[in-house]
């Protein structure tokens, strides 16, 4: 019995423009994923890896070529559906810690008090609640044991 695909990819092309001249970071990609399988993208640094897993998530657009989430054209990004963790660390330096943690609710429209409420109880498991202030650049948090 064949699984259903819930990501697949037609003819994904992605070209950046770069002091007016075009680089092409993927050509032609086309995949399916079927539910439960377990998928890994393997090349070298530069090979379109974190392009297409940004694509995938909806944060940036495909030059051409589409993208499917459970049967759904991907145009922005849907964190009910797909989600991405950067390899590297990915704070705004000029936001609080709070702020940091607030955002990805923020994008999702969760009602400012909800948000706050959420954060602050994320941080109070971290034992980092004094934090909530400084700026995610200024100090390296430490959870206490």
């Amino acid at each position: 019995m064949t699984k259903p695909t819930v990501i697949e990819t037609r003819k994904v092309t992605k070209t950046y423009n770069v002091n007016a001249a075009p680089v092409t970071a993927l050509v032609d990609i086309s995949f399916a994923a079927e539910e439960n399988s377990f998928v890994s993208l393997v090349g070298p640094s530069g090979c379109g890896k974190s392009t297409l897993l940004q694509i995938l998530s909806g944060l940036i657009p495909s030059s051409s070529g589409e993208v499917l989430v459970d049967g759904m054209p991907v145009r922005k990004p849907m964190p009910d559906k797909i989600a991405v963790v950067f390899q590297d660390a990915t704070l705004l330096p000029w936001k609080t810690v709070i702020q940091n943690i607030e955002f990805p609710l923020e994008v999702q429209k969760v009602p400012p008090r909800e948000r706050r409420e959420c954060a602050r109880a994320m941080l109070s498991l971290a034992a980092c609640a004094s934090a909530c202030r400084s700026r995610a650049a200024s100090r390296r948090i430490r959870a206490s044991s």
